[in-house]
């Protein structure tokens, strides 16, 4: 397999460097490949900068490897997933906590660890806020995809601000919060 594009080579047509040693050799199937894949041209290798070219081939060929693995082995690979989760309801449950409570904290810290509109800092009590309403609507739109989940893979859109729940519900079922009408 070409460590530059991924391809499968019969015959390696360029070898990338006699001295890669213990780590073993890198094939490419052109020069361009080698000076795109590597991102260094081959003639110009140093010993030092061996470990860092065959970390990064290793890394790409192995992305590519598990994708098309995954790709033709999905439905077993579902199968033995579901099977696990099975049987290691205790373990999968913890994992998924774990998982939920790192978004929640990512989230958090982006959009700002206190409440806007009435400076609550307590962790605990915090949550993010539809700007311009339509929580329920866009909950209903993501599905069964948890709100923080969705912020992160969406690059933290505009839209979106940390309250804590007292102000959030209030401003949901009221429309305004009470500390907003205190401040005037």
């Amino acid at each position: 397999m070409c460590a530059g594009c991924g391809k499968n080579i019969e015959k390696p047509m360029h070898e990338f460097n006699n001295k890669l040693g213990n780590g073993g050799r890198i094939f490419f199937c052109s020069k361009k490949c080698a000076d795109d894949g590597a991102g260094i041209s081959y003639y110009a290798v140093r010993d030092s900068e061996l470990p860092l070219i065959i970390e990064r081939n290793r890394e790409a060929a192995s992305k590519i490897n598990n994708k098309k693995y995954y790709e033709n082995n999905k439905e077993k690979l579902l199968k033995k997933s579901t099977i696990f989760q099975k049987e290691n309801r205790e373990k999968h449950n913890e994992y998924n906590r774990r998982t939920k409570v790192n978004y929640r904290r990512k989230v958090l810290e982006h959009y700002g660890l206190k409440c806007e509109c009435c400076g609550e800092e307590i962790y605990e009590f915090l949550t993010i806020d539809h700007i311009n309403g339509g929580g329920n609507k866009h909950k209903k739109e993501i599905g069964k995809k948890v709100i923080y989940k969705w912020l992160i893979d969406n690059d933290f859109p505009e839209g979106y601000r940390t309250l804590c729940y007292n102000c959030n519900c209030s401003i949901g079922h009221y429309g305004y919060c009470p500390h907003q009408l205190l401040k005037n």
